[in-house]
């Protein structure tokens, strides 16, 4: 039956099977590698220009970033970016988690703690506001930007092309840290307060308090962006070779973390 089907497709006699199978598969082996060469190119170039933008994060004001200056960055025409990636804020938005790492870290402190769900919910927030009142404008553009329901194709995405970037957290905070918007991440921490003798969460308020408290994190860091451009801040590394980030001195960002945190307990405790 092979034998037939291979005289129709290729009008030769049988007996050249042999040769013919092997000049198929040594075809496929050729294919399977050139189609692995130019995935791992492509991964390449993605690469570089994730890290091309993570640079000018670095040193200029997401306002100021255009596609063509990462191209530069690159080494790359402009219009190549697009064979990669959707728009310039995917990429922005990408390339920022990268300064999302030192969060991730500190996460992952929490993660070796003994908490009850009322200390990890404000363990975690203490956490985020450190980083985001720090970096304002980073954690904004992520968190309420173009893409801000997609965070977890973003972060999915990211770490597919820099896999030793990911940390393995507990199930709680994973779920937490991959949450696909910041509501999604906001409730994953604040569910488990429900009927909490310490806090006056219920079923029914849940959804209400989430809201809130995502909304009000949405105005303080809206708040902080726009005294970072006032003061006509910008990014520095703290932490050597790009690893950290901080667009505000320490004592800028200690005040709305303790603000935040206050309308946190009055909005969530007894």
């Amino acid at each position: 039956m092979f034998c037939g089907s291979l005289h129709l497709l290729t009008g030769l006699p049988c007996r050249n099977a042999p040769n013919i199978l092997s000049a198929y598969s040594f075809f496929y082996q050729v294919s399977h590698m050139l189609n692995k060469k130019n995935q791992d190119l492509f991964l390449r170039r993605k690469r570089a220009f994730v890290e091309a933008a993570s640079k000018l994060i670095q040193s200029e004001p997401f306002s100021s970033i255009s596609i063509r200056k990462i191209a530069e960055e690159a080494g790359f025409h402009n219009s190549t970016i697009y064979s990669y990636f959707q728009d310039s804020d995917w990429l922005l938005s990408l390339a920022s988690v990268r300064y999302l790492q030192p969060y991730s870290d500190d996460l992952m402190e929490i993660n070796h703690k003994e908490l009850t769900s009322y200390d990890r919910f404000y363990e975690i927030w203490n956490c985020f506001c450190r980083h985001a009142f720090s970096s304002p404008e980073l954690f904004y553009n992520f968190f309420f930007g173009k893409y801000k329901f997609q965070l977890t194709e973003l972060l999915e995405e990211y770490y597919a092309l820099f896999p030793n970037n990911k940390n393995e957290h507990s199930p709680v905070i994973q779920s937490m840290f991959l949450g696909n918007t910041i509501y999604d991440r906001c409730l994953s921490i604040l569910e488990p307060l429900i009927d909490d003798p310490k806090t006056r969460v219920t079923q029914d308020t849940l959804q209400m308090a989430n809201f809130i408290i995502a909304s009000t994190l949405e105005e303080f860091l809206s708040v902080q962006v726009q005294n970072c451009r006032s003061s006509a801040c910008v990014p520095s590394d703290e932490g050597g070779e790009g690893d950290s980030m901080s667009a505000l001195p320490p004592e800028d960002h200690r005040k709305p973390t303790a603000e935040f945190l206050n309308m946190l307990h009055f909005i969530i405790d007894c």
